[in-house]
């Protein structure tokens, strides 16, 4: 992802978004929650870089219900870093999706 938002190129973030998605089917929630939470919170990640580059909202949208999922293992007790920059990035894209125009259907 890094790669791709250095050279302004999709490809690399798109190939990412793969990846992450490619690594969810393997770590599962059940089996290892921490890194899949983590996995979900770098992928919400990936979809929001992409979001920017498109400036359409599906990504986006698919980038909050990742942050959430994420969101769902976290705390701030268990996991207080994922916690606090899930929370953070949730709310700026939340921001980000009402700034383009979205109503909530």
């Amino acid at each position: 992802m890094e790669l791709g938002e250095a050279r302004s190129d999709s490809h690399y973030i798109e190939q990412g978004v793969d990846s992450l998605s490619d690594a969810l089917k393997v770590v599962t929630q059940e089996r290892d929650p921490a890194v899949w939470a983590w996995t979900k919170f770098d992928l919400a990640d990936a979809l929001v870089a992409l979001s920017k580059r498109d400036g359409g909202i599906v990504r986006l949208k698919q980038a909050i219900d990742a942050y959430r999922d994420a969101l769902t293992v976290s705390s701030k007790d268990v996991m207080p870093d994922l916690y606090a920059k899930a929370q953070d990035n949730l709310k700026i894209a939340l921001d980000d999706l009402h700034q383009r125009g979205w109503n909530g259907s």
